[in-house]
């Protein structure tokens, strides 16, 4: 080989060190940058997995909480029923459709139903005959107004066909647009009470007619002496002022037997002349006292009598 070609071999052999070292170099610079997308991509690996854990974590702690709020609230919503159903008070609830879904057990006992003859009908269903046109709607959210209507006197109809007089107040719920969402009843049973009041209105007209028919008068008097009752004929007014004053006293007179009685708890008496005419009368007084022996009312009983029947022993 002669000069000249081993002089264009060597410089071959230089180009292709060059080449070599360049690409080597290439190699490496390309072998960093991969390194360097490997570091960053496990680095966000990393990064991921651990917002992922914390993820998992916080739905796992959300998801114990939302248990523990849903067994909370199951405990509270058997508390509050528990409450509902063993309350002294009678009491039903309603849907927005107008049916019971909950009734007390007092108001069962009291009706004589059991729970599931009454889930399912509607409040007007229990109304007495006289009772469901004045009353029906005012029960029903389907109708009623929104809001709390207060003692309302009702006739339930038990079912034994018996009648129960009841105080009710109910409350109805609706949506402002006016939707219903339901009401709730709370009632007092007031049969007893009305039967009271019905004796009380007998015994007081048998007691007005006996008063009545007296020929003598008889008038209750309060602690200051006005008379707040007379058995005497219904157009006689009662006295707004106490008796004295009538005469321009501003106490009783000195011999004044309810002054003496309200004085001493004893009855007392007097006879006095009755003015323009030869008569007396004769008035006695007696206490009405109160479970505690406190006088109340005074009793005036007051009589005619004629002269020769005049008593002579001492008064009051």
């Amino acid at each position: 080989m002669d000069g000249t070609a081993r002089g264009q071999e060597m410089r071959y052999l230089q180009w292709r060190i060059r080449d070599l070292e360049n690409e080597l170099s290439h190699a490496n610079q390309l072998n960093s940058g991969l390194q360097q997308q490997l570091e960053f991509t496990k680095t966000l690996f990393r990064t991921w997995q651990h917002d992922l854990n914390r993820s998992v974590g916080r739905a796992g702690l959300e998801n114990r909480k939302r248990k523990d709020w849903i067994e909370a609230l199951q405990q509270s919503e058997e508390r509050y029923r528990t409450l509902y159903n063993n309350s002294p008070l009678m009491a039903w609830s309603t849907d927005p459709q107008g049916q019971l879904v909950s009734a007390s057990n007092s108001l069962l006992k009291a009706l004589g139903f059991s729970r599931g003859e009454v889930i399912g009908l509607r409040p007007e269903d229990f109304l007495g005959e006289s009772c469901r046109s004045g009353h029906g709607d005012k029960l029903c959210p389907l109708t009623g107004q929104a809001g709390l209507t207060s003692d309302i006197p009702l006739q339930l109809l038990c079912k034994d066909g018996e009648l129960l007089d009841i105080m009710l107040s109910v409350v109805i719920e609706k949506t402002p647009d006016g939707k219903p969402l339901g009401s709730m009843a709370a009632m007092v049973d007031i049969t007893a009470r009305k039967r009271a009041e019905e004796a009380l209105k007998h015994y007081a007209r048998q007691l007005a007619d006996v008063l009545g028919a007296l020929p003598e008068t008889i008038r209750l008097r309060d602690l200051q002496h006005r008379v707040i009752f007379t058995n005497l004929a219904p157009e006689v007014e009662l006295e707004a002022a106490p008796c004295f004053a009538s005469q321009g006293r501003t106490s009783p007179c000195p011999d004044c037997p309810a002054a003496h009685t309200l004085a001493s708890g004893e009855p007392g008496r007097i006879e006095r002349p009755l003015a323009d005419s030869d008569s007396w009368q004769e008035v006695a007084t007696y206490p009405i006292c109160d479970e505690s022996g406190k006088i109340t009312h005074i009793v005036e009983h007051i009589r005619d009598i004629k002269p020769n029947l005049k008593a002579t022993f001492p008064q009051h």
